[in-house]
């Protein structure tokens, strides 16, 4: 009898710890079912951010190429405004130096045109002159 009291309070025992073992076993179970739950959120949530990174770099990398070939425009806009601004200048100094003897040139007609007004107006008043004396000839011849 003590053996079978000692065998009852032994499996008495033995189920309370079994007990207790089942119920913490349910509790890590639970707590691993809620962190794997946790997990497939996060793997989601990094999943998801690594998709809009993934998104953002294509779009960075894409204006990065538009900059470039702007870049690239850019240059060659710059090396064909620097050629003609060089032509541009080239032509400036074709055109001041020109203006020189076109200058003298002008000069040197203005100062003919003077001597040749100083050398007609004489003429002039002599023509002037030999045309009234002729006039006058001819009138006395009918007279």
């Amino acid at each position: 009898m003590i053996h079978s009291t000692l065998w009852r309070s032994n499996t008495f025992h033995e189920n309370i710890i079994a007990e207790a073992l089942e119920h913490q076993a349910k509790l890590v179970i639970a707590k691993l079912a809620k962190i794997k739950a946790e997990m497939k959120q996060q793997e989601a949530t990094s999943v998801d951010q690594h998709s809009k990174a993934t998104e953002e770099i294509r779009s960075l990398k894409q204006l990065l190429a538009q900059k470039e070939a702007y870049s690239g425009k850019l240059v060659l806009d710059f090396t064909q405004v620097t050629e003609d601004l060089r032509v541009a200048k080239d032509n400036v100094k074709f055109l001041e130096a020109s203006l020189h003897p076109l200058r003298k040139n002008l000069n040197a007609s203005k100062t003919e045109k003077v001597e040749l007004r100083v050398e007609k107006d004489p003429m002039v008043a002599m023509y002037k002159a030999l045309t009234l004396q002729s006039k006058n000839s001819l009138n006395m011849m009918f007279l």
